[in-house]
């Protein structure tokens, strides 16, 4: 974990003269240390997997872990399929600043989220593949992932970047574009 967030802080690049800056979360946290490693290194933001997965926390935890994250750093739950209210009530109680929709959430639910949860960014997780039907949703910003099977990102597998420059050009410019992945490929 150190020597990854060591790697991350060295690619950040500056904010001058408009120049586009890499927002960088470390994702799976599981306990203070992880997120006092993250942190130190520069991390934007922690990721906390309320979703089944080896990396998943309890509110819990997660709302512990969040007592030692400085304002500065954004806590963003990551969920899958939840129910809109088990999303809202676990937001709130970790004061996440953020929600990351990995399932297949639409616009309704996402209008919902954004209702319910004024002032949390929402993060809309989907493949290159379902880019395209999921531009109806208005998330704060897009995460474009890869999946492997039942498994909703974080796999390490590797997208053709190519094919979803097209797709991203038919977005409009105001809105977001967050892409997270391993071996990009431009």
């Amino acid at each position: 974990m150190a020597q990854a967030a060591r790697r991350c802080r060295t690619t950040r690049q500056q904010t001058r003269g408009g120049k586009a800056v890499t927002w960088i979360k470390i994702c799976g946290t599981t306990n203070e240390r992880d997120a006092d490693i993250a942190i130190r290194a520069g991390a934007n933001a922690l990721g906390f997997i309320m979703a089944e997965s080896p990396r998943q926390v309890t509110d819990t935890a997660a709302y512990s872990i969040g007592t030692i994250v400085p304002k500065s750093v954004e806590t963003i739950g990551v969920f899958v399929n939840e129910t809109i209210e088990v999303l809202v009530q676990t937001a709130r109680f970790c004061k996440f600043t953020g929600v990351q929709l990995h399932g297949d959430e639409d616009a309704n639910y996402i209008a919902q989220v954004r209702e319910q949860l004024a002032g949390v960014k929402i993060v809309k997780a989907t493949t290159v593949e379902r880019l395209e039907s999921a531009s109806d949703s208005t998330p704060d910003a897009w995460l474009i992932d890869s999946s492997r099977g039942p498994q909703r990102g974080g796999t390490g597998k590797t997208f053709a970047w190519r094919e979803a420059q097209p797709m991203l050009r038919q977005f409009d410019a105001a809105k977001s574009v967050k892409i997270a992945q391993k071996g990009q490929r431009w």
